[in-house]
């Protein structure tokens, strides 16, 4: 990607040593979005999968996934608004296994 200037740089401003530029660039943005952390999310076959916790059990669920940003992703089904998801569940997590909360 290039970034140029609009307007040329005035000549008693010129760009010195350690000139930079941050940027953050929008790919995509939607309102009312839930969203998970991709740490959530892991693959069974060409499913995405992830673990929600209720009343102290693991519990597996196929969810569908849309805009995904590498850190946070769009989920469109399969986890509700509110439920807990465990992030980087361990092998050991399997649906119906015992869980506790760790904030």
């Amino acid at each position: 990607m290039r970034v140029d200037f609009v307007d040329p740089t005035p000549p008693a401003r010129e760009l010195g040593d350690r000139y930079r530029v941050e940027a953050r660039i929008v790919t995509w943005h939607g309102d009312d979005v839930l969203q998970v952390p991709t740490g959530a999310l892991f693959r069974r076959g060409n499913d995405w999968m992830n673990f929600t916790a209720k009343d102290g059990k693991a519990r597996s669920r196929k969810v569908e996934i849309a805009h995904n940003s590498g850190v946070d992703a769009e989920v469109r089904s399969g986890v509700s608004p509110g439920d807990a998801v465990i992030i980087h569940p361990p092998d050991t997590v399997h649906d119906g296994a015992s869980v506790s909360a760790n904030r």
